[in-house]
């Protein structure tokens, strides 16, 4: 069986203390060698990168180019760019990519 969704909510949300747990400050402390308390949070969201289509383009181009995923090689040109070679080149290539555009550290 699974728990009730506000029951496992609550469980992630309650604090519990050490006399929950049937132990005093001074026994706990007997045992820490020197560790100390803290207190933990929620991590904050990263914020994610968004696509902007460039405004030179025209309004249907820009449509074109966020419903595709970004700027193909229709009318505007475009950015695209393919590669071909062996793989290992292909993998280099790739993480020039993803570093440059601040995905990868």
């Amino acid at each position: 069986r699974y728990s009730a969704l506000a029951k496992a909510y609550q469980a992630q949300v309650r604090e519990s203390t050490l006399a929950d747990w049937g132990l005093s400050k001074e026994a706990v402390q007997a045992v820490s060698w020197g560790a100390e308390e803290v207190k933990r949070a929620k991590a904050r969201p990263r914020p994610r990168k968004l696509y902007v289509p460039p405004s030179t383009l025209s309004a249907a181009d820009r449509l074109a180019a966020l419903l595709g995923g970004g700027v193909g090689q229709g009318s505007s040109g475009g950015n695209t760019k393919f590669f071909e070679g062996p793989p290992d080149r292909a993998a280099e290539v790739i993480l020039e990519f993803l570093e440059k555009e601040g995905l990868l550290p």
